[in-house]
């Protein structure tokens, strides 16, 4: 057994950790409120579905 023991975070040489740059958009959502409670809906559609469940993670 190796005591070299490694976190699931990615660490740089100099220890500190590496990240993945990221894109987070803000896209356009139509909200709506009833009776006390909000309603959200984007208004962007969402992409076709896969012919396959399994296309998305052979793509990956």
């Amino acid at each position: 057994m190796s005591s070299d023991i490694r976190s699931s975070t990615q660490q740089s040489e100099a220890g500190s950790p590496r990240y993945r740059q990221v894109s987070i958009g803000h896209p356009p959502i139509e909200v709506r409120e009833e009776h006390g409670i909000l309603h959200m809906r984007a208004l962007e559609p969402l992409a076709p579905l896969p012919d396959r469940l399994l296309d998305r993670l052979v793509h990956w």
